[in-house]
């Protein structure tokens, strides 16, 4: 590689070119030294190979002030990045003040618990109250709007299209779906009965339709064979539902709290009223003595056994009544009322030893395995024709009974609650009066010819 002096120094093309233009010299005057050291080169070369070596330092140049540029704007970034940390951390901040969490003592659980607002929900419910009480039709108007747009929404995503029952002007108004739910689950909870039925069914226009019942199989040879005589059959029958409600009197100045421990308070009380009406109605109502439809005990599908007095009950009334229920039955309970159930449950067997005898360390009563429940509601002034010949009736006789049913049989539907108000009633108590209104449908349902039920009169 040829090396250029300079100050006696030597060095190579580039440095050469650099050290000269460094000293002020113009591209002619750093060819003309280039060429007086590298006589032999052509004239044309050095003029290309000074002119590349001076655009590569005026590159260099270049590149070195970008970065120059850069390394400024970032340390300025950083001064006022840190200034404002600064400026921010000095500067006062209001503190915000925390929200007071209310606590209340909750006399039914014993508990210091927090006071949680009211849902939306019952809200709707406390407010129809107020403005019913107070006579604001129109407030109550737009509280009830917001209630039937909200039911009609959940209904249209169900696909299903339900009456609602509103009329403001008259203190007639629809539940929103959770006050509605939460009264259907105290129901559940509190009745013996509703647990075990069959809710499988679809109430519209005021009756009561099962999803699906028995059905009877068949076999044939092949699809181009008609069914035996052994028609496979399904049975939907149409349950007529009535109508029922019950009242709730308030005192004005409870309405006035608009509080959620009100609404609680209905919801219970209408969930507990629900459950006994229930527990009373599908267990024993007869239409013999004007109730709307047969209960359990009165059921056309039940049959009877031969009466016996209470005294005289023993085991064997279990096998007996299993012995009158179809084949086709496949899930059976056991009822009765608390008395009947505590004589069942106390039996001794020929040697003095009780016949059930966890009953008295856990009320457990399970007659070859299947469930014994007990239906308060049942009364002891039954009378029962099915054993007796008298005319059904659950008041003015003097019979118990014991029950054998597939529940799954026994449908029970019931339709959307509403509330009616009156000003009027208890006027001059200072109370008002709200009726819970719903409609309910129920019945045993099989295969014609076929038994779901078997009762025994217990006479006193």
């Amino acid at each position: 590689m040829k090396k250029y002096l300079l100050d006696d120094i030597e060095m190579n093309l580039t440095d050469f070119v650099k050290a000269l233009k460094e000293q002020g010299k113009e591209a002619s005057q750093i060819a003309a030294q280039v060429a007086l050291q590298d006589e032999d080169a052509k004239v044309s070369d050095i003029a290309k190979s000074v002119k590349a070596e001076l655009k590569a330092l005026e590159v260099e140049e270049a590149i070195k002030s970008e970065e120059a540029k850069t390394a400024k704007s970032d340390e300025l970034s950083v001064a006022v990045d840190e200034a404002v940390k600064k400026a921010l951390k000095e500067m006062p901040v209001a503190k915000e003040e925390p929200k007071k969490q209310v606590f209340r003592f909750n006399t039914m659980t014993g508990k210091h618990e927090d006071y949680a607002k009211m849902s939306e929900s019952k809200k709707a419910i406390a407010d129809s109250l107020f403005y019913s009480m107070t006579g604001d039709t129109s407030s109550l108007k737009a509280v009830q709007a917001d209630v039937d747009a909200e039911l009609k929404a959940e209904y249209k995503a169900l696909g299903i299209k339900t009456a609602l029952y509103t009329d403001a002007t008259t203190g007639s108004y629809t539940i929103p779906t959770e006050v509605s739910n939460q009264i259907a689950a105290s129901r559940y909870e509190q009745s013996d009965f509703y647990k075990k039925a069959n809710k499988q069914a679809i109430m519209y226009n005021d009756k009561v339709y099962p999803v699906a019942t028995d059905m009877t199989f068949a076999t044939r040879t092949n699809e181009n064979t008609a069914w035996d005589d052994k028609t496979p059959t399904i049975g939907n029958p149409t349950i007529e539902t009535v109508e029922y409600g019950g009242l709730a009197l308030l005192s004005k100045r409870l309405v006035e709290l608009r509080a959620p421990e009100v609404v609680d308070m209905l919801i219970q009380a209408a969930g507990s009223a629900d459950a006994r009406f229930i527990d009373t109605t599908a267990a024993f109502s007869v239409t013999g003595t004007a109730d709307a439809f047969n209960g359990v005990i009165f059921d056309s599908l039940t049959a009877g056994i031969d009466d016996k007095a209470l005294t005289a009950i023993n085991a064997k009334d279990f096998a007996n009544l299993i012995e009158e229920l179809s084949d086709n039955i496949n899930d059976i309970t056991f009822i009765a009322n608390r008395k009947v159930r505590n004589l069942y449950g106390l039996l001794e067997n020929s040697n003095g030893a009780y016949v059930f005898n966890q009953f008295m360390s856990n009320g457990n009563i399970a007659p070859m395995g299947y469930d014994f429940i007990e239906n308060r509601k049942i009364p002891s002034t039954l009378t029962i024709n099915t054993s007796s010949g008298s005319t059904n009736a659950r008041t003015g006789g003097t019979s118990d009974c014991l029950v054998a049913a597939d529940l799954s049989k026994l449908y029970i539907a019931t339709g959307l609650m509403r509330i009616d108000y009156s000003e009027h009633f208890k006027f001059a108590e200072d109370q008002i009066a709200w009726k819970f209104v719903n409609r309910i449908g129920s019945d045993m349902v099989t295969d014609s010819g076929n038994v779901a039920a078997a009762v025994i009169e217990l006479t006193n």
